[in-house]
């Protein structure tokens, strides 16, 4: 998967059998982002001097923290009587809208741009290995020559309205895309792309359990209403935050802190690097080997 991460745009450094990559501007996650994680503090301080990075969020094998969530899906018995009452009724009055299936790379080089472009125009920023046709195909014959991962799509009218990529390792299938058009809202496309998938990828022989990942830090309380309403089971883990030690005592500092603040002001929001900070507060609150 480091391989896929750094066509991503993404870098990637495998440390203690564990694959860290880049997320957003200051921070390194694992891949899974549930992966449990045994090396020692120094041993992650000393991986952030190496990349630059401000942060390392992740979950310890032992230790204490700030409480997060990860959604799992084990039951082989799914279906639409799994699903929170307002998520099976939408499932119910859209699925038959769309086709769900296995997609191949041919079709997804070819056939996601306008998903990507209502991407861009939601965040009001192209996102370079999506909104690129050359680095988009160069990822997915990167993805071609990696049998474990796996697209999935709904197509309406021949269109791909939505789609998953997908990673299958030891038994378990990873989560690693779900991106969608929004001009498919009105049909559900996104709830009905994740029961579909779920429901294809538990069912095959050699799948023991699907893994959407953990929550956020700061938590983004849509996405995980989101998967727990599609029937994932949902399970406490601690969390923990290290701070680059270079970079530790100012970040911690109450300048800071209302720099920031005045930052989310000017901007409205746009820049906001109090929830950021959220991050930092958390490292405040880990304590492992």
């Amino acid at each position: 998967m480091a391989t896929f991460c750094r066509a991503m745009g993404h870098r990637a450094w495998m440390r203690g059998g564990i694959l860290w990559h880049e997320a957003g501007r200051f921070s390194l996650v694992t891949f899974p982002a549930n992966q449990r994680v045994s090396m020692t503090r120094q041993e992650i301080e000393r991986l952030l001097v190496e990349t630059g990075k401000l942060a390392a969020v992740f979950c310890p094998s032992s230790g204490t923290g700030p409480v997060g969530t990860e959604y799992v899906l084990r039951t082989k018995d799914y279906g639409i009587h799994l699903l929170q009452r307002q998520f099976a009724t939408h499932v119910r009055q859209h699925a038959a809208h769309f086709v769900s299936r296995e997609l191949s790379w041919d079709e997804m080089v070819a056939g996601t741009g306008a998903i990507h472009a209502d991407i861009a125009a939601r965040r009001r920023a192209a996102v370079p290995e999506l909104s690129d046709p050359r680095r988009w195909a160069q990822l997915c014959r990167v993805a071609l020559g990696m049998p474990a991962l796996h697209a999935f799509g709904c197509l309406k009218d021949g269109e791909i309205a939505a789609y998953a990529v997908a990673w299958d390792h030891e038994g378990t299938c990873h989560g690693v895309l779900i991106n969608r058009n929004s001009a498919f809202d009105g049909h559900r496309v996104g709830n009905v792309l994740l029961h579909a998938f779920s429901a294809a990828f538990i069912a095959r022989p050699d799948t023991s359990a699907i893994n959407l990942g953990r929550s956020w830090y700061p938590p983004m309380r849509s996405l995980d209403s989101f998967k727990r309403h599609a029937g994932y089971e949902e399970r406490e883990v601690t969390l923990a935050v290290v701070l680059n030690p270079r970079f530790a005592r100012p970040l911690q500092s109450c300048w800071i802190r209302r720099g920031a603040r005045m930052c989310s002001t000017l901007t409205l929001g746009r820049l906001d690097l109090e929830r950021d900070l959220q991050v930092v507060a958390a490292a405040r609150m880990t304590e492992i080997p």
